[in-house]
């Protein structure tokens, strides 16, 4: 437990998810995911580390070109922070039937997750 009483195991399971990311093949193709290029997971971390608060465990998946996708969910609400190869972030909220998207900063992260 931290400071505040709450237990930041989710930090650990961000970091355990993100490292199997290292398993995935290298290169891309159109189909399957590939893993992330170094750049790609320093950058993942940075995103945690941004994070001044306890959160539930995240979602974290690659797509075929690499990008990192990391997601919060909530029954009606699903927040996403996107990890580019050219070092870009973005985020993308889905609300209902809603969907909202945009660049992102690092000093953002929180404003964005703070419904969580």
């Amino acid at each position: 437990m931290d400071a505040r009483g709450t237990t930041e195991s989710w930090r650990t399971e961000f970091l355990t998810a993100l490292m199997q990311l290292k398993n995935l093949p290298e290169g891309a193709d159109s189909f399957s995911p590939h893993q992330p290029s170094p750049e790609m997971f320093k950058l993942a971390v940075e995103v945690l580390n941004a994070i001044n608060r306890d959160l539930p465990p995240p979602v974290i998946g690659a797509a075929s070109d690499g990008t990192i996708e990391i997601t919060w969910q909530k029954p009606d609400l699903e927040k996403s922070v996107f990890v580019y190869p050219d070092g870009t972030l973005e985020f993308l909220i889905r609300r209902n039937r809603t969907r909202e998207s945009g660049d992102l900063k690092l000093d953002d992260v929180n404003q964005l997750l703070a419904d969580f």
